[in-house]
């Protein structure tokens, strides 16, 4: 299992412009990877993964995408990144960020982003903190 932990430089941006809009282009269609945000009480994590397992390709673009964010940092939660820690975790058919924070205020952001991904992406998972 490959960890990356990454503290981010802190900026004050707040942008409601789609991740691939801002040069954190995926690399890989939406449809073929399964979407999955969990929230927690010191964030939340954000997993993909490979629909067609036989597929080799996806993967390795979702776990190039994934660390990319963990670098980078969430464009809508960039104003608090300085309060945020970012690790990536490649998993067999994807991979996973895990958003870690201590300040309410970031955390209460990294729900809210959380519960939009969940909401607009239809994944079906809780909106609740797990």
């Amino acid at each position: 299992m490959k960890v990356l932990t990454l503290l981010v430089p802190a900026l004050l941006v707040w942008s409601a412009i789609p991740v691939a809009a801002q040069g954190i282009e995926p690399g890989f269609e939406a449809a073929d990877a399964a979407h999955h945000f969990v929230l927690n009480d010191n964030g939340g994590i954000i997993s993909l993964a490979a629909m067609n397992p036989e597929d080799p390709t996806t993967p390795e673009a979702i776990r190039a995408h994934l660390a990319r964010v963990a670098k980078a940092g969430i464009p809508e939660l960039r104003r608090l990144t300085a309060n945020i820690t970012y690790t990536f975790e490649a998993t067999q058919d994807g991979g996973q960020v895990w958003l870690r924070t201590t300040n309410l205020n970031a955390l209460i952001a990294i729900h809210d982003y959380l519960r939009t991904q969940i909401e607009e992406l239809r994944t079906g998972d809780s909106a609740e903190v797990q």
